[in-house]
């Protein structure tokens, strides 16, 4: 294997259409007996930080179980709520070079940048672990969104945030989310592999000859062999943080739009603004600074989309087709991002 391989998926307590759930996620990685059924003879996990995958199950479990309690029927998380964010990394080498400075540099790197990813978008790192039991060393990585009331792992992974935001605009959202996965792809390499003389994709999918691959292979490593001498790793030190502080900045800019989009969109549902996206006379003058301030990073997508949205219900012959869209529209906005808790200071 000479081209990098990451992933990153979300996972319910339910389980997706092929029955991963977050605990066959994390009882897996714990390697818990018949947990590992492909895993020939399975080893417990390296804890390279954090929480083991059995202490980090007891702990979603517990912060789901948390979410709407005391707060009345039907308040509680819903199982096939998306809770849990998973992702493995998996390097080319053998398990006896777990020692070598290769591996624990690409590693540690790969951790260093899932980790910036993940916190840019207020996600916590449960724990990571390593496993040596396989053909190749690989890593998993699992994480929560428990800054948000209900815990939606969604918002921390960037296909489907790009998804949702594609639906909200009435655009493809297959297409979206593909796009976005891409370029996590390409920024994984930009900002790490490609420094390890890993090649971006493999032969196989885009159908390359075996010497046109080991040609592009041995070209990787040479770019990545100017990259040893002590001068150059100073700048890539410094490079690496400058573009880490970079794409954190860039996320939580990112991530102003999904809100600024879910709160138009909420505003709207709840009668606040009008179908111009204009404050309604019933908003309070606090209320009116709150909504304006959140909207403000995409105002001009947020105006155009309710003006769709409020002539899509124009068209709606009855008031309760209309009270069923706003509702829709509503439960549209709180899946894309949670409605902020502290008000505007008046």
């Amino acid at each position: 294997m000479s081209h990098q391989f990451g992933r990153m998926a979300t996972y319910s307590r339910k389980g997706n259409g092929i029955g991963r759930s977050v605990r066959d996620v994390l009882l897996e990685a714990a390697r818990v007996d018949g947990n590992a059924p492909h895993v020939v003879d399975p080893k417990p996990p390296v804890v390279l930080f954090g929480m083991d995958p059995e202490a980090a199950l007891a702990f979603h479990d517990e912060r789901c179980a948390a979410v709407g309690r005391g707060r009345g029927r039907g308040q509680s998380l819903r199982q096939d709520s998306h809770t849990l964010l998973a992702g493995v990394f998996s390097f080319p080498c053998k398990p006896d070079e777990k020692d070598t400075e290769y591996y624990r540099q690409l590693r540690d790197d790969t951790i260093t940048w899932a980790k910036a990813q993940i916190e840019a978008r207020d996600g916590e790192v449960l724990g990571c672990v390593q496993h040596e039991d396989e053909g190749h060393l690989h890593i998993h990585i699992y994480a929560m969104h428990v800054a948000d009331r209900r815990l939606n792992a969604k918002m921390l992974h960037p296909g489907h945030i790009a998804k949702a935001t594609a639906k909200a605009e009435g655009k493809d959202p297959t297409v979206a989310f593909k796009s976005a996965m891409s370029s996590w792809q390409q920024d994984y390499h930009r900002d790490v592999t490609s420094r390890y003389g890993l090649t971006r994709i493999g032969p196989g999918r885009r159908r390359l000859s075996r010497a046109a691959h080991m040609a592009e292979v041995s070209e990787a490593a040479h770019q990545a062999a100017l990259m040893t001498d002590l001068q150059a790793r100073e700048v890539a030190l410094v490079g690496k943080e400058e573009a880490a502080a970079k794409a954190k900045a860039e996320a939580t800019e990112a991530a102003k739009i999904p809100l600024a989009m879910a709160t138009g969109m909420r505003a709207w549902a709840d009668g606040e603004i009008d179908d111009d996206a204009h404050p309604t006379r019933d908003v309070t003058p606090r209320r009116r600074m709150q909504i304006m301030a959140l909207i403000q990073p995409a105002r001009e997508t947020v105006i155009n989309m309710v003006r769709r949205i409020g002539q899509a219900a124009q068209r709606l012959a009855t008031w309760e087709a209309r009270q069923a869209h706003r509702a829709e529209i509503r439960a549209a906005a709180d899946a894309m991002a949670p409605e902020p808790d502290v008000m505007m200071p008046g």
